[in-house]
Formats: C-alpha cells, structure tokens, sequence
C-alpha cells in the first residue's frame, strides 16, 4: 500500500540522514534522483509479506522496521542474506550487476518458490524501478558513482554481519 503523504515529508528526511547525507549527496541530489527514478514509498505491516522485487527489476531500501528473509529448504546465497534493517538495500546485487538481460538464479526474486520477505516489525521501503533509476543514473555520474557506492557499502556491511 502507499505511504500516507503526512508520514512522506519524515520518511523523507529518515531516508537522506540515513543513508544519502552520509556519502555525500546533497539534498537536491537525493530529491531529484526520487523524481526522476520514479521512487515510491511502501508500508508494510508486521507479518506482511513483502513483494519488492522480482527478476532484478526493483531496489529497496528499509528506510524504517525490519524485513526478514525466508526461506523454504536448504540455505542458498542471496544479496537478501537474514535481517535488513534500516539503511538496508534489498536487490543490491541484481542492481550492482552490469550484465542486463542475462539469465541469472532469482537472487532476491520474492516470487521463488523457496524464498520470500517478510516485515518482522512495520517497515517502509523506498523503491526504485531498476530500468528507470540505472537510465537516470547515466546521465549524471556523480550521482551514479554515490548511489552505486551506497548500494555496494549496504551489500558489503550485510556480509560482515
């Protein structure tokens, strides 16, 4: 479901302290990126499941709650690995991946048989098309080499954990 707008203008500001204002991109980078990628922000309640992305075509970031990973069978490795807590980039690595249009395993594909996203507390995700944010991105590279640096730095932490 959309946010309400009220909680739109705080949930803006979370996301840029959080995340954007630490590696450097400025408030009217940040603003523009979401108006040109098409950013849309989704609430989802504790228990809910969390359909964000599906073949690599969105990028998620937990900008408030906790969306847990879960899986159905033996462990396999994903850019979705356990618990995602604010600042948290869910489609990390299908974003990072340059090769488009190549076949690759469902990493982070909620729709797989054996894995889903679950909100383990409320959560708010700010989402991005793939296609939109990375056609945005080429035309300006200083927020391209900030944003890619954020999303590589969410994944890395996530594996140091």
């Amino acid at each position: 479901r959309e946010a309400a707008r009220a909680d739109l203008d705080g949930s803006t500001a979370l996301a840029y302290s959080r995340v954007f204002k630490p590696a450097g991109m400025s408030v009217d980078n940040f603003l523009l990126l979401n108006q040109q990628a098409n950013a849309t922000w989704r609430e989802f309640g504790r228990g809910e499941a969390v359909v964000v992305n599906n073949s690599g075509a969105a990028l998620c970031l937990v900008v408030r709650g906790v969306v847990e990973v879960v899986r159905k069978g033996p462990p396999a490795f994903s850019d979705n690995s356990g618990v995602l807590g604010p600042g948290s980039f869910i489609g990390a690595l299908s974003f990072l991946d340059e090769s488009e249009g190549v076949e690759r395993p469902a990493s982070g594909d909620t729709s797989a048989a054996g894995e889903g996203l679950v909100a383990s507390e409320d959560a708010l995700l700010l989402t991005w098309s793939v296609s939109r944010l990375k056609q945005f991105l080429s035309c300006d590279e200083e927020i391209q080499s900030r944003f890619q640096g954020m999303v590589a730095q969410s994944l890395v932490a996530g594996i140091g954990q």
